[in-house]
């Protein structure tokens, strides 16, 4: 049997054990969890649990919310499955906003709006896909109106 070595620490695992040491997670770990969290933003049922709960009147959970206002960057929010969470991430910077999540009918407002623009979002993508079959794959009709 051959032995082991034990190989070199590269800089990145280095950075890594010590976000590990510092925070007791590792840098992948928080993406994940931070990820999911800013991704369960967009839901505004949960927004007005989080606001039911006090967390908004804490000003460390504020500041937290607003250092995870960097998933808003490209190179982040390219992770995110809901856009919808980073608009409702910049909403919550503002005060008005975090004290509107508390009445159960702001909440039943915002979601029905959200719920709004899904619908639309979806049918306007059904009629464009039935337009460009309608049209033909290179999206040029003749007069008569066949693909070409």
């Amino acid at each position: 049997r051959r032995a082991v070595r034990p190989r070199a620490m590269s800089e990145r695992d280095a950075r890594s054990g010590d976000e590990t040491a510092r925070t007791g997670v590792s840098q992948e770990t928080r993406f994940q969890l931070e990820l999911e969290f800013v991704m369960s933003l967009s839901n505004p049922r949960y927004v007005h649990h989080l606001a039911m709960g006090n967390f908004f009147d804490d000003p460390s959970f504020v500041a937290y919310l607003a250092y995870l206002t960097y998933w808003q960057s490209p190179s982040y929010a390219k992770f995110l499955h809901y856009p919808h969470a980073l608009y409702f991430l910049d909403q919550l910077q503002r005060l008005e906003f975090r004290k509107a999540m508390q009445n159960p009918r702001a909440v039943e407002f915002v979601f029905t709006q959200q719920f709004l623009f899904w619908q639309k979002h979806r049918s306007d993508q059904v009629e464009m896909t039935n337009t460009k079959v309608e049209k033909g794959d290179d999206g040029e009709t003749n007069e008569a109106g066949a693909s070409v």
